[in-house]
């Protein structure tokens, strides 16, 4: 019972941690098409925040 109780959490860790991945690289993707595209934008976006 607690050897699947364990796998359990493992799993349910293992998929949240894949979550987090897959939401972290399409991030630095949207980013990275983002500076590709137009890097001024990202000086002004900057510019904007100070």
């Amino acid at each position: 019972m607690a050897t699947a109780r364990g796998a359990d959490i493992a799993l349910r860790r293992l998929l949240k941690a894949e979550a987090i991945r897959e939401s972290v690289v399409r991030s630095l993707q949207a980013t990275e098409e983002q500076d590709e595209e137009a890097p001024q934008a990202s000086v002004e976006r900057l510019a904007v925040l100070h």
